[in-house]
């Protein structure tokens, strides 16, 4: 970023709450959701960062959260690494999320594998018209 200083905070602030989609891939993979997929889900048009241990995966006919936004797409990837596992997953509104999910879990979906994944719905709030970041999860 041209050796600017973009943001000033606690790591966990900046982690948490990145103002920018620098600051959001800078700190740490995160899935950056265009605008119009943000609206499709929301109603706010806006762009996003998410990180990929805040998307669950619902498994067995799990309920989503009260507030989630539930998406259907299709795993196109998993990576094993070592105390997790990066699930790359297909969304059926053309986007392309990453999920992290224990490498414990038992029942890892493979390629080609249908899932529906559930995100907060409180996405669309922020403060900064750069990058909305996305609430955590309530564990399912």
């Amino acid at each position: 970023n041209d050796g600017r200083i973009v943001q000033v905070g606690s790591p966990e602030d900046i982690y948490e709450k990145p103002r920018t989609r620098f600051v959001a891939d800078f700190v740490g993979g995160s899935n950056v959701i265009e605008s119009a997929l943000t609206n499709t889900w929301t109603g706010a048009a806006k762009t996003a960062s998410l990180r990929a241990e805040k998307i669950v995966l619902l498994t067995n006919g799990a309920a989503p959260a009260d507030d989630a936004i539930v998406t259907d797409g299709t795993v196109t990837q998993t990576l094993y690494q070592g105390a997790v596992k990066r699930i790359e997953i297909a969304t059926a509104g053309g986007g392309r999320l990453i999920a992290s999910v224990p490498a414990s879990l038992s029942a890892t979906p493979s390629p080609g594998t249908a899932v529906r994944v559930a995100l907060s719905a409180r996405m669309a709030r922020t403060a900064e018209p750069v990058c909305v970041l996305l609430s955590a999860i309530r564990a399912l």
